[in-house]
Order: C-alpha cells, then sequence, then structure tokens
C-alpha cells in the first residue's frame, strides 16, 4: 500500500460586501476598466506539500507494525499537509513521532484519523466517508473542500481489477467541478485526481473511494 519571476501585478482587488453578498472589483493597471466577479470564498490557504518517501521519515514505523511511511504513509502523510492550514511547521515527521506515542495506530498500522484532530491544534477531524459500495458524495466533497483541503482515498493502480488503496491531499474543485486538485504524498507533486488516478470512462463518483473529513477551529 504505498502511501514524496519576480511577478509584476498587473490588477489591484477591492474586495466588500453589499446586499447582495461580497463582491470583488478588479482594476486593471494597464486600463481604466473595472470588472466585477464574485468573491473567491474561504480565502485559499496555504497547504505544504510532502512525499512519503523523503529521507527524513522514510524509514520511521506505523505504529508497532511492520509497515514504514515510506511505503504505507500516504494517510499519515497527506494528513501532515491539512494540518499545515493550521501549523505551517507541520511535517510528517512530527505528526508520525506523535502518532506512534498516543497510540495513533492500529496492530496493524492503520491510522486512527481521530487521533489526527488530538495531535493538531485547530484542526478538528469529522467524520469519515465510505464510499466504496456506492459513488461518491460529490457534494458532499465540494462542500467540504469550500472549507479545507481533505484527505480521499483512491486507488493507486486504477487499471487493475483489485483495489490498491492510496491517499491524497484533495485542494479544490477544479473549474467546472469535473475534477479535483490534488498533492500527491507518493510523489510529493500536484495534478488533478483523474488525471493521475482515473482511468477512461471513470468520474469523480467512481474514481474517490472514501474522505477523511477535517475542520479548521
Amino acid at each position: 500500500m504505498p502511501d514524496l519571476s519576480e511577478i509584476v501585478p498587473q490588477t489591484i482587488n477591492v474586495i466588500g460586501t453589499a446586499a447582495g453578498g461580497s463582491w470583488r472589483a478588479t482594476y486593471a493597471l494597464s486600463g481604466a476598466s473595472w470588472a466585477d466577479e464574485p468573491a473567491p470564498s474561504p480565502p485559499a490557504l496555504r497547504v505544504i506539500a510532502f512525499s512519503q518517501r523523503d529521507p527524513r521519515w522514510a524509514s520511521v514505523h506505523l505504529g508497532g507494525s511492520a509497515y514504514t511511511m515510506g511505503g504505507a504513509g500516504c494517510a499519515v502523510t497527506a494528513s501532515a499537509s491539512v494540518a499545515t492550514q493550521v501549523n505551517p511547521d507541520m511535517t510528517p515527521l512530527q505528526l508520525v513521532t506523535w502518532l506512534n506515542g498516543n497510540g495513533g495506530f492500529t496492530s496493524g498500522g492503520l491510522l486512527y484519523w481521530s487521533k489526527v484532530g488530538e495531535a493538531v491544534d485547530g484542526l478538528r477531524y469529522v467524520n469519515y466517508h465510505l464510499w466504496r459500495k456506492e459513488p461518491a458524495d460529490i457534494v458532499r466533497l465540494a462542500d467540504a473542500l469550500g472549507r479545507c483541503a481533505q484527505v480521499v482515498q483512491v486507488d493507486f493502480k486504477p487499471a487493475t481489477v483489485a483495489l490498491e488503496t492510496h491517499f491524497v491531499v484533495a485542494l479544490s474543485m477544479t473549474e467546472g467541478g469535473a475534477d479535483v486538485n490534488i498533492i500527491d504524498p507518493w510523489t510529493g507533486g500536484r495534478g488533478t485526481l483523474l488525471g493521475l488516478y482515473g482511468t477512461a470512462g471513470w468520474d469523480l463518483k467512481r474514481a474517490v473511494y472514501a474522505m477523511a473529513e477535517f475542520a479548521l477551529e
């Protein structure tokens, strides 16, 4: 179960509220016109990407099991990324060390998701939504992503018959809502869920198997 320019501003943004809700006006520095558009909600939160195979923690075991972060630490690594929204100093090493000292794993190395909320001040574990036998609830996923980044389960090898569990960081829905922007703890890289862990004919309802839902406090 795998679990590692400088830019010159061209516009000025002004955000405010009115009876109809929030708004954002963008003033182009090169021109003299204003373009009104909905304000983003919520504001983007910084999420730090990690790879479970980083040598700083790859060899650390998950509890008393034979599994290590490098081979099976995707859930912990993804959780550490989610935690950086409230604690930018958090790393997978810090999180797995806390979990190992506080009963964070089963004897087989599976993560107790609620322990992540206990480990990180300002991060609350909400629920674990399982969709292996039914289509994923994308409305619920999108709603959760409207609050903060989440951890979702995918199939590491979608072209094969058997499910090979892997967890990634879901950051936001793509424009149009047909895909999800993610961080992949296996590499530490970014991409889209269907682009990395989908196959022909799949949509999000087919490609997402579960979500560990968190909220910021």
